[in-house]
């Protein structure tokens, strides 16, 4: 009898134990995988004594410092990434972005060479926190921070290119809207602005408010 007992004592404390980690598993947030596809605009801010790592020069031959809206036009860029979604809130990703970075007319005349065409490639980290979780709320604003290092690329019709790697720390904001969910709940679509504010970034780099948009697909393994 007090064998059997211990028997179903044992038992008892083995059902407990699974029946807690079954609940905690339970527990767990899902962890999603987020691919995603955007592109936008860039306002150049800031002042700038060069472009791509060449001085700006004026007609006296001075090394000269220039407000933003001298020496950029608002410029494309369009990346993608991969990341995850993890405790429903933290968004990491990691990916490519392109940015075309347009000089301004009135900028051109004051190279003693030709004007450069000036091509950005970056590899992309980005940490954001969306405040609502998009498994229940069609809807999610978010904030975080993102880094940029790549290089800029100077392009000449009749000369060599040239190179100058180059960095950037930006603020991230924005909001996401879901578009559509699967009926087996393991993955859905948002819309998505992704915008971005750079406060930091090396000598040689466009600095500028980024307005963009682009599409999320979530899904789990």
């Amino acid at each position: 009898m007090l064998r059997q007992s211990r028997g179903i004592s044992i038992l008892f404390v083995l059902l407990l134990a699974a029946g807690s980690s079954t609940y905690a598993i339970q527990r767990v947030a899902p962890r999603w995988s987020v691919v995603e596809g955007y592109g936008g605009y860039a306002s150049p801010l800031g002042t700038y004594d060069n472009v791509g790592g060449v001085p700006i020069i004026d007609g006296s031959g001075r090394s000269i410092e220039m407000d933003a809206e001298g020496v950029y036009d608002p410029s494309y860029y369009f990346g993608f990434n991969y990341g995850q979604l993890r405790n429903r809130h933290l968004l990491m990703n990691v990916g490519f972005r392109y940015t075309k970075a347009n000089l301004d007319d009135q900028l051109i005349p004051l190279f003693t060479i030709e004007a450069p065409g000036v091509h950005m490639y970056d590899l992309e980290i980005n940490l954001n926190w969306q405040f609502l979780d998009l498994h229940y709320n069609p809807w999610t604003p978010y904030f975080g921070l993102g880094f940029h290092g790549g290089f800029v690329r100077q392009a000449y019709r009749d000369f060599a290119d040239e190179y100058e790697t180059t960095l950037d720390l930006g603020l991230n904001f924005g909001a996401e809207v879901k578009l559509w969910a699967a009926p087996n709940d393991r993955s859905f679509v948002t819309l998505s602005s992704i915008n971005s504010w750079t406060f930091a970034a090396s000598n040689e780099r466009l600095r500028s408010l980024n307005i963009g948009g682009g599409l999320k697909y979530y899904f789990k393994l």
